[in-house]
């Protein structure tokens, strides 16, 4: 299972982001969903890198399926529009693969955090 969680600071604040796992929907190589999720998760990381001054960093670790993103000034603001607009397009994408496919192969979990 592919589980995705959203890291918020209270007042509903996204500071980060988490995916890890594999969905197993297909073979390896050819798992639609695995790809369909990767595909989103990174065009989003390099859309904020490339389209707003959101400085962000983020670890990707292919074993396992790891990527971890963090909004760098997440502790003294708000994302900026651009990128909040750009995470909440990401997590429209992942919300709709997880309703057309189901609960088994993607979860979405919004953990409310102190620090990120």
């Amino acid at each position: 299972m592919i589980s995705i969680t959203i890291f918020r600071r209270k007042k509903n604040q996204i500071c980060g982001f988490q995916v890890k796992g594999h969905a197993e929907y297909g073979p390896y190589g050819k798992d639609i969903l695995c790809s369909a999720v990767t595909a989103l998760v990174f065009n989003t990381i390099n859309s904020i890198e490339a389209l707003t001054l959101e400085p962000i960093e983020y670890e990707y670790k292919s074993e396992g399926g790891f990527i971890r993103c963090h909004f760098l000034n997440a502790s003294k603001s708000d994302l900026g529009q651009d990128a909040k607009l750009l995470v909440e397009s990401m997590l429209l994408g992942l919300s709709h693969i997880q309703k057309d496919y189901g609960n088994e192969y993607i979860q979405i979990i919004d953990e409310e955090v102190e620090l990120c």
